[in-house]
């Protein structure tokens, strides 16, 4: 039994969770899962970040993807043809499935080992994603599922930048306007929720790839989290990651993200108890995560920099972090 809590929200005749004490308890194991996935992320992207500053290594310029701000406002449009693919044409379901399992073979050793490691097929990083990826395919367990996404995840933060904090909530405010229209409006234009169909889409044991899962009741009732929504918050996460790693030991900015995060995520939980109806969840989770760093910064006169791009190499070593896409 699926019910779609977050990028979709809860459905909409409500939630058979139980007791209050295991709908709050519920609510904490999404919380923390997150949290742990985004952690996972930023320590993962830490590791990058002290590979290229001593000079081992990091993510070679073509691994990257740079995003900046014109790509960052055609992905709403992307993302929903993407949708629309799905939704139109139900056996996108397993070749997502076989693309997924494919995948998870690099995310797991990318999250595993630092670059830099063995160059071999047959090691323990390779041999784990293995396991795992049959393992989710012979189960469709939650757990197992959640472990690889959040690879998915984290070796998206790492490879993914985006120019500026600027790039990153544009591309925020356009996923955000996305989630609006396909949570609230698809209905009006093709008669069913379209986001809805597509994340609960399941076959057997296996659920949709790219959503995390976590159980609310002893039943078996899952509630689903959109991989986006820790993904793109994520991105700009990471961005002040590299500004906090450059120019504030404390990481100031970082947590202010990271709390703003949860915030948002709370919110967000608390607006589906009150209205038993679905949430696009990125209202929440975009000004949550931006606006509290983006005060910290303003109030320490460093808002342009962290906004427009820093230097992050002084001298001449390096440029701006502007300049380095262009790499």
């Amino acid at each position: 039994k699926l019910q779609f809590l977050y990028l979709i929200g809860v459905d909409g005749g409500g939630r058979d969770t139980g007791p209050a004490q295991y709908t709050m308890l519920s609510f904490l194991l999404m919380l923390f899962g997150c949290a742990a996935v985004l952690l996972l992320a930023c320590w993962r992207a830490r590791k990058e970040l002290d590979a290229e500053a001593s000079g081992r290594g990091g993510a070679a310029p073509e691994d990257l993807v740079f995003v900046d701000s014109r790509a960052a406002l055609a992905m709403p449009v992307l993302a929903s043809v993407g949708l629309v693919a799905m939704y139109l044409v139900g056996t996108l379901f397993w070749g997502v499935v076989a693309a997924y399992s494919v995948v998870s073979l690099y995310t797991v050793p990318f999250v595993m080992r630092p670059r830099g490691g063995s160059g071999r097929w047959v090691d323990c990083p390779r041999l784990t994603a293995a396991a795992l990826v049959l393992v989710w395919l012979w189960t469709g367990h939650w757990v197992v599922h959640d472990v690889l996404v959040a690879c998915l995840v984290a070796t998206m933060l790492c490879l993914v930048r985006v120019d500026n904090l600027r790039s990153a909530a544009l591309l925020l405010a356009g996923l955000a306007a996305y989630d609006v229209f396909w949570v609230f409006f698809s209905k009006r234009v093709v008669g069913e929720g379209v986001m809805v169909s597509v994340a609960t889409a399941h076959a057997g044991r296996l659920h949709t790839p790219g959503a995390l899962l976590f159980p609310i009741d002893a039943k078996g009732t899952m509630q689903l989290l959109g991989a986006g929504d820790l993904a793109f918050p994520g991105i700009a996460i990471v961005t002040l990651l590299r500004y906090d790693f450059f120019h504030n030991a404390n990481f100031d900015y970082t947590a202010a993200a990271l709390a703003g995060w949860l915030l948002g995520m709370t919110v967000c939980n608390f607006a589906l108890d009150v209205t038993h109806a679905s949430q696009p969840a990125l209202i929440y989770l975009a000004p949550g995560t931006l606006l509290p760093p983006l005060v910290a910064a303003w109030w320490r006169g460093d808002a342009a920099k962290v906004f427009w791009g820093w230097e992050e190499r002084g001298g001449d070593e390096g440029g701006t972090l502007l300049a380095a896409m262009d790499v």
